[in-house]
């Protein structure tokens, strides 16, 4: 059974009847003929009628409807992949052929945008510096106004002290931002580089992902003694059926439409 084809025309007429796919790629699409609907009613069929296996000629019959179903499950399996391998190569040239023509534009992108970006880093510097400057005289005017607060000879003169150092860190505003292009965005961004992944863990476990290796561990599992268990792990051996495979047949049959 070919298990994609050409939609419409006469070419291979006999092999599209057969077919579980029928594609029609200038038109982007496909259809699922009388012979991949049989296909699945026969496997379905198959595995209702499959109720318990307890014993060898109940699994024997189990093993039968499987075979069936997992033939039909591999043939649309592979059809699918045959069907969308015409659509994933034209998207894979039109990325490349975009790719090439903006090339030039990326380049001078990162150009110019990492000059953007070092000019704008480095005006928020002076930003920050200055706000630094500005929070120690607040800190300053702050001291000075408790230590003549202190020395006050009454309430209407702390009050008058308190009114004039507001007045003077009123007239200390916070520095304006790095100015801004008209229709530029600026959002501050981390370039970050992980020197000691075991330190980071340490001290934020939080900020480091783990994962098992489940190909490793399943050959550490597979080597211990029976009985043997692992820390921080819980296994169970069981028993698994599957179908032994056969040949496979050709996948795809796709010629010009009628």
């Amino acid at each position: 059974m070919a298990v994609c084809a050409p939609l419409g025309g006469e070419t291979n007429k006999g092999k599209r009847m057969n077919a579980l796919i029928l594609q029609d790629p200038s038109a982007r699409s496909i259809v699922f003929p009388d012979s991949a609907k049989d296909a699945r009613e026969d496997a379905l069929e198959a595995c209702a009628l499959v109720g318990a296996v307890r014993n060898a000629d109940e699994n024997e019959k189990a093993q039968a409807a499987m075979a069936m179903n997992d033939e039909f499950l591999s043939k649309m399996e592979s059809a699918r992949v045959e069907a969308k391998k015409p659509a994933l190569e034209e998207c894979r040239l039109i990325d490349r052929k975009v790719a090439e023509f903006v090339s030039d534009a990326k380049a001078e992108q990162l150009r110019v945008r990492k000059m953007q970006g070092d000019w704008l880093t480095h005006e928020e510097a002076i930003r920050r510096d200055a706000e630094v400057a500005r929070l120690r005289d607040i800190e300053a005017l702050e001291r000075q106004k408790r230590q003549e607060m202190a020395r006050s000879e009454n309430h209407e003169a702390r009050e008058a002290i308190q009114a004039r150092y507001e007045g003077m860190q009123a007239t200390m505003p916070m520095p304006p931002p790095p100015p801004r292009a008209q229709g530029q965005s600026i959002r501050p961004k981390l370039n970050i580089e992980i020197t000691n992944i075991d330190a980071l863990n340490a001290a934020y476990p939080h900020c480091v992902r783990k994962e098992p290796k489940m190909l490793e561990l399943q050959a550490v599992i597979n080597s211990l003694p029976e009985g043997t268990t692992i820390p921080g792990v819980t296994f169970e051996r069981v028993i698994a059926s599957g179908t032994v495979g056969r040949r496979k047949q050709g996948v795809l049959e796709i010629g010009g439409g009628g």
